[in-house]
């Protein structure tokens, strides 16, 4: 007897594959574990979130241009203030103002 190819033994194996990804992910998300940067950190956690250099973030912070916090002599930061300030310097595309009216 011939074995015939069923595409849907196919689908259900990626489908599993699918399913189990899902549960892991969600899994990790529950646990946090999904970001791997620190919420708070010193001067390397603000170079590694906006892409600047050490200087440039010293001057930011001398000018109160870049939202940190002090504690003592040493400088902190936060993952979350750093990314709401880089979109808050988010400036409109054409079409966005273009659409908007």
């Amino acid at each position: 007897m011939e074995e015939h190819y069923n595409p849907f033994e196919d689908i259900y194996i990626k489908l599993t594959v699918i399913e189990k990804s899902l549960a892991e992910l969600i899994t990790l998300l529950k646990k946090g574990n999904y970001n791997s940067t620190p919420e708070y950190g010193g001067i390397d956690l603000a170079e590694k979130i906006t892409g600047l250099a050490k200087q440039t973030i010293y001057q930011l912070v001398s000018k109160r241009k870049i939202p940190y916090m002090k504690k003592g002599k040493r400088l902190y930061f936060s993952n979350t203030e750093l990314l709401d300030w880089i979109r808050s310097g988010r400036k409109s595309t054409i079409d966005e103002i273009l659409n908007h009216k």
